[in-house]
Protein backbone atom coordinates (compact mmCIF):
# COMPACT_ATOMS: atom_id res chain seq x y z
CA UNK A 1 0.00 0.00 0.00
CA UNK A 2 1.74 3.20 -1.28
CA UNK A 3 -0.05 5.55 1.57
CA UNK A 4 1.88 7.44 4.56
CA UNK A 5 1.53 10.07 7.04
CA UNK A 6 -1.11 8.77 8.80
CA UNK A 7 -2.81 10.51 11.11
CA UNK A 8 -5.40 10.52 13.59
CA UNK A 9 -7.56 13.85 15.00
CA UNK A 10 -10.35 13.68 17.70
CA UNK A 11 -12.83 16.35 17.71
CA UNK A 12 -16.28 16.68 19.63
CA UNK A 13 -17.90 13.78 18.51
CA UNK A 14 -15.83 12.58 15.54
CA UNK A 15 -12.26 11.24 14.33
CA UNK A 16 -11.22 12.20 11.07
CA UNK A 17 -8.41 9.47 9.77
CA UNK A 18 -6.27 10.99 7.19
CA UNK A 19 -3.14 10.34 4.93
CA UNK A 20 -1.23 11.22 2.16
CA UNK A 21 -0.20 9.15 -1.23
CA UNK A 22 2.58 9.17 -2.99
CA UNK A 23 1.99 11.69 -4.81
CA UNK A 24 1.29 14.38 -1.90
CA UNK A 25 -2.19 14.28 -2.53
CA UNK A 26 -4.03 14.30 0.89
CA UNK A 27 -7.11 12.00 2.18
CA UNK A 28 -9.64 12.02 5.04
CA UNK A 29 -12.44 10.24 6.17
CA UNK A 30 -14.70 11.17 9.35
CA UNK A 31 -15.33 8.61 11.66
CA UNK A 32 -17.73 8.56 14.86
CA UNK A 33 -15.54 8.83 18.01
CA UNK A 34 -17.43 6.53 19.92
CA UNK A 35 -17.97 3.42 17.47
CA UNK A 36 -14.93 4.38 15.01
CA UNK A 37 -17.16 4.00 11.97
CA UNK A 38 -17.58 5.95 8.85
CA UNK A 39 -20.23 9.03 9.65
CA UNK A 40 -20.49 8.33 5.68
CA UNK A 41 -19.13 7.56 2.51
CA UNK A 42 -16.97 9.80 1.66
CA UNK A 43 -13.72 9.91 1.15
CA UNK A 44 -12.29 13.82 0.67
CA UNK A 45 -9.49 14.24 -1.40
CA UNK A 46 -7.26 17.49 -1.15
CA UNK A 47 -3.93 18.66 -3.38
CA UNK A 48 -1.13 18.10 -1.40
CA UNK A 49 0.07 20.87 1.03
CA UNK A 50 1.47 23.83 0.48
CA UNK A 51 -0.48 23.55 -3.34
CA UNK A 52 -1.12 27.14 -3.62
CA UNK A 53 -5.02 28.16 -4.28
CA UNK A 54 -5.41 27.91 -8.25
CA UNK A 55 -1.62 27.30 -8.64
CA UNK A 56 0.05 24.08 -10.46
CA UNK A 57 -1.48 20.96 -9.06
CA UNK A 58 -4.35 22.48 -7.30
CA UNK A 59 -8.17 21.08 -6.91
CA UNK A 60 -11.13 21.96 -4.96
CA UNK A 61 -11.98 19.05 -2.38
CA UNK A 62 -13.03 15.92 -4.14
CA UNK A 63 -15.83 13.95 -2.61
CA UNK A 64 -15.02 10.39 -3.63
CA UNK A 65 -17.03 7.13 -2.78
CA UNK A 66 -15.04 5.25 -0.03
CA UNK A 67 -17.02 1.93 -0.84
CA UNK A 68 -15.06 2.13 -3.96
CA UNK A 69 -13.14 -1.31 -4.03
CA UNK A 70 -9.59 0.79 -4.37
CA UNK A 71 -10.69 3.67 -1.96
CA UNK A 72 -12.34 1.24 -0.09
CA UNK A 73 -8.81 -1.15 0.55
CA UNK A 74 -7.09 1.92 1.38
CA UNK A 75 -9.37 3.16 3.67
CA UNK A 76 -8.75 -0.11 5.60
CA UNK A 77 -5.51 -0.46 5.19
CA UNK A 78 -5.56 3.25 7.10
CA UNK A 79 -7.26 1.79 9.46
CA UNK A 80 -5.82 -1.16 10.55
CA UNK A 81 -2.50 0.97 10.69
CA UNK A 82 -4.12 3.61 13.12
CA UNK A 83 -5.19 0.81 15.20
CA UNK A 84 -2.05 -0.64 15.15
CA UNK A 85 -0.31 2.20 15.40
CA UNK A 86 -2.32 2.93 18.66
CA UNK A 87 -2.95 6.30 16.92
CA UNK A 88 -6.76 6.53 18.49
CA UNK A 89 -5.38 6.03 22.11
CA UNK A 90 -2.35 8.34 21.47
CA UNK A 91 -5.41 11.43 20.32
CA UNK A 92 -7.02 10.30 23.31
CA UNK A 93 -4.45 10.82 25.56
CA UNK A 94 -3.23 14.24 23.79
CA UNK A 95 -6.25 15.28 24.03
CA UNK A 96 -6.67 14.26 28.66
CA UNK A 97 -2.80 16.00 28.62
CA UNK A 98 -4.19 19.02 27.29
CA UNK A 99 -7.47 19.51 29.20
CA UNK A 100 -4.98 18.87 32.18
CA UNK A 101 -2.83 21.25 31.63
CA UNK A 102 -5.41 23.80 30.94
CA UNK A 103 -6.55 22.54 33.95
CA UNK A 104 -3.43 23.19 36.28
CA UNK A 105 -3.20 26.88 34.39
CA UNK A 106 -6.26 27.54 35.62
CA UNK A 107 -6.29 26.41 38.68
CA UNK A 108 -2.80 28.51 39.15
CA UNK A 109 -4.72 31.67 38.17
CA UNK A 110 -7.64 30.97 40.64
CA UNK A 111 -5.39 30.93 43.38
CA UNK A 112 -3.32 33.90 42.41
CA UNK A 113 -6.84 35.51 42.19
CA UNK A 114 -7.33 34.58 45.73
CA UNK A 115 -4.97 35.74 46.89
CA UNK A 116 -4.70 39.04 45.18
CA UNK A 117 -8.54 39.87 46.84
CA UNK A 118 -7.73 37.84 49.89
CA UNK A 119 -4.94 40.17 50.61
CA UNK A 120 -6.62 43.80 51.78
CA UNK A 121 -9.26 41.23 53.80
CA UNK A 122 -6.26 40.07 55.34
CA UNK A 123 -4.82 43.01 56.29
CA UNK A 124 -7.47 44.49 57.27
CA UNK A 125 -8.47 41.71 59.56
CA UNK A 126 -5.29 41.62 61.33
CA UNK A 127 -5.03 45.47 61.76
CA UNK A 128 -8.53 45.13 63.62
CA UNK A 129 -7.30 42.27 66.05
CA UNK A 130 -3.81 44.39 66.92
CA UNK A 131 -5.98 47.69 67.10
CA UNK A 132 -8.66 45.69 69.46
CA UNK A 133 -6.44 43.58 71.94
CA UNK A 134 -9.32 42.17 73.13
CA UNK A 135 -7.52 38.37 72.33
CA UNK A 136 -6.20 35.68 74.71
CA UNK A 137 -2.29 36.79 75.63
CA UNK A 138 -2.01 34.03 78.33
CA UNK A 139 -1.12 31.12 75.07
CA UNK A 140 2.26 31.71 74.06
CA UNK A 141 1.03 30.67 70.24
CA UNK A 142 -1.09 33.41 70.33
CA UNK A 143 1.44 35.69 71.48
CA UNK A 144 3.71 34.23 68.85
CA UNK A 145 1.49 34.54 66.26
CA UNK A 146 0.36 37.94 66.93
CA UNK A 147 3.87 39.28 66.95
CA UNK A 148 4.21 37.70 63.21
CA UNK A 149 1.18 39.78 62.34
CA UNK A 150 2.54 42.90 63.75
CA UNK A 151 5.89 42.43 61.48
CA UNK A 152 3.62 41.54 58.74
CA UNK A 153 1.55 44.55 58.93
CA UNK A 154 4.66 46.43 59.35
CA UNK A 155 6.30 45.46 56.17
CA UNK A 156 3.09 45.45 54.18
CA UNK A 157 2.71 48.87 55.48
CA UNK A 158 6.16 50.00 54.35
CA UNK A 159 5.32 48.91 50.62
Amino acid sequence: MKISNINVNAYATQYSIDWSDKKGNRYHVWLDRTTRRRRDDTLYKNPPTGTKHKGEGYFPTRRLDVTNKANLTTFEYAMQEATRLGLFEKEEQHIADKVAAEKAANYIKYVEHCKKEAGPELYAALRNLLEDGSFNLHMDRTRELIAKASVALALAEKK
